[in-house]
């Protein structure tokens, strides 16, 4: 087999590549975004099988180092809560609550992603961030709950690219919009890592490559109308009628539904020596590879060849690209093939370890998707994308934050203090007052001959009436130096 090598040349600035993170033993692949000012780390799963870009956030001031640097409205001074009245006027939104556009969708998991649209500044990658190149302000879901029950390894939210249907618009379309640039991306993943590109693809050919373009429906759906399976005896076919698989890189799989799953596994053997069969996870058939007696090449050799046909398209599916790893046994690789169980919407689902090591390219303004294939991780080493750095934390701040966001808080700290006693001292002189009225004596004027027995009464806070008054000035009158027979009256 020629190898065919070729390089993304990044020839104009409307293109922008960043790496994928991630392996096939992982079961996802991710890609590092930068959310918000000042730009926090969020490492987002790389998902064409949902429009919604969905991010785990908080609202408070808690800053906690054990999670995964979580998205934080009140640390970002630079977002904004997208307002319900209009989006709801679009469709966009699920429910309307306390004027916040509110979305639930279920991912490819089948998983219940619930929350609401935020917009902020988002950076592509480490260059990006580190050169502050293509900074936009793009709206998302900020999630208010855990998305996958393996999000808690590494990667913290969904990044999704899927058509978004008249929906909220998704992270690409948002991107052409304001750069002016093509709804455009590729993702291009190997057995380690990959790369991603927004805008356009332009290739450099080393030696000629296979690639070939085809229509997509709804949700990157494709015609898929025969599989072939051939080995050093036999080719077998599978036709199909009406079939459209959706092409997810959110998935470690291939997902069928049961007759088609059947037929693969049926046709999945090991052709060679010393081929030692077992079960792997989630019920994959595998076999024992022996690192002593052969190389990893020499063992993927002993393995049919798949060839799926998208409407006389030819896609040539290698043991060397589908066989995976289980990742509790090590020394043990498997047929990703899953047979759907549920309600799902698809009857095929064409996850990671089919994509794998072709670089997939999707328009989504002429609806294609064209194929080339591709050494995904060689590719990425050539293209030189990783940076080392030391990432912002979410709770670290320079001189700049802190006058944005502890200054104000403080303020308004202390004027919240301030309202707080005034409102105290207001209530606590009303009750006094209410307490004085009770305690109002009915007192006859007779009784009251003397000053200094009047002022006892009103320094016990027990106001006099009104005859009572007139008698105590006069005599405090009598008394004082100003009367001119003070000494007699004495």
């Amino acid at each position: 087999m020629i190898m065919l090598l070729f390089i993304i040349k990044l020839v104009s600035s409307e293109i922008q590549t960043t790496k994928i993170f991630g392996t096939s033993d992982s079961e996802y692949y991710y890609m590092n975004l930068y959310v918000g000012e000042p730009p926090i780390l969020q490492q987002l799963i790389v998902s064409t099988g949902t429009s919604q870009t969905a991010i785990p956030c908080r609202s408070n001031w808690i800053c906690d180092q054990s999670v995964n640097d979580i998205y934080n409205l009140k640390i970002s001074y630079s977002n904004n809560v997208v307002n319900c009245t209009t989006m709801q006027k679009k469709h966009y939104c699920s429910r309307c609550q306390e004027h916040q556009c509110k979305i639930d969708f279920q991912n490819t998991n089948q998983r219940l992603v619930e929350g609401y649209l935020v917009s902020d500044r988002i950076l592509f990658g480490d260059q990006q961030f580190l050169n502050r190149t293509n900074v936009g302000t793009y709206s998302f879901l900020c999630a208010s709950r855990q998305i996958n029950h393996k999000m808690n390894k590494v990667a913290s939210g969904i990044l999704g690219l899927a058509p978004s249907n008249k929906g909220h618009p998704n992270i690409i379309d948002q991107i052409s919009k304001q750069q002016n640039i093509s709804s455009f991306f590729s993702i291009c993943i190997g057995r380690w890592d990959g790369y991603f590109s927004i805008g356009g693809q332009k290739i450099l050919n080393d030696q000629v490559s296979t690639n070939f373009t085809i229509k997509y429906i709804n949700n990157f759906q494709v015609s898929l109308t025969e599989i072939s399976q051939q080995n050093q005896f036999e080719t077998s076919f599978l036709e199909l009628e009406m079939i459209f698989p959706q092409i997810d890189s959110s998935l470690p799989y291939t997902y069928f539904k049961q007759d088609i799953a059947q037929w693969l596994n049926d046709h999945f053997q090991c052709y060679g020596i010393q081929c030692i069969k077992t079960r792997g996870s989630q019920n994959l058939q595998c076999y024992i590879y022996n690192s002593s007696i052969q190389t990893l090449e020499q063992f993927a050799g002993q393995f049919s060849v798949l060839t799926f046909s998208f409407n006389g398209k030819f896609f040539r599916w290698g043991p060397e690209n589908y066989l995976v790893r289980d990742y509790v046994q090590k020394d043990v690789y498997c047929f990703p093939v899953v047979q759907l169980e549920g309600d799902y919407p698809h009857e095929v689902i064409l996850g990671q370890a089919f994509m794998r090591n072709w670089n997939l390219g999707f328009d989504l303004e002429n609806r294609t998707i064209t194929f080339i294939q591709n050494n995904c991780s060689y590719q990425n080493e050539r293209l030189d994308l990783s940076v080392a750095y030391d990432r912002p934390k979410a709770c670290t701040f320079t001189s700049r934050e802190v006058y944005n966001i502890i200054i104000p808080t403080v303020i308004i700290t202390i004027a919240l203090i301030v309202v707080i006693i005034a409102l105290w001292y207001y209530f606590r002189r009303r009750n006094q007052l209410k307490s004085n009225k009770k305690q109002k004596l009915s007192i006859q004027i007779e009784p009251i001959e003397h000053y200094a027995e009047a002022k006892a009464f009103e320094m016990q806070g027990i106001h006099l009436n009104y005859k009572i008054l007139k008698i105590l000035q006069y005599e405090k009158y009598m008394i004082s130096e100003k009367n001119p027979i003070r000494e007699d009256i004495k």
